[in-house]
């Protein structure tokens, strides 16, 4: 959540993909590759195939990532920060 203004303490952030997202999500990179065959990954092994199974059930989690902010003082200096408590990822089957 972008504020745009700095705070101090712990905030509360959480995500979820539902599994129709995760198909949204995979319809638009297909259909970014129809467009852009030529991108890495893109390739088709025939004209009437994807490239990314379209069904939900045949991925799964093994990588995400956590990001940290920068900011910039009065005096010039860089300041960053990240505080992580009770990470959890699961996938239901």
């Amino acid at each position: 959540m972008f504020t745009g203004t700095a705070w101090t303490g712990l905030r509360f952030f959480r995500v979820h993909v539902t599994q129709e997202n995760f198909r949204q999500i995979l319809a638009d990179i297909n259909a970014y590759c129809r467009e852009h065959a030529a991108q890495r990954f893109c390739a088709n092994q025939s004209p009437t195939a994807t490239p990314y199974s379209t069904s939900v059930t045949d991925y799964e989690l093994t990588d995400f990532g956590v990001i940290h902010e920068l900011a910039r003082n009065t005096t010039d200096n860089l300041s960053m920060g990240v505080h992580i408590f009770d990470l959890g990822a699961w996938n239901f089957r």
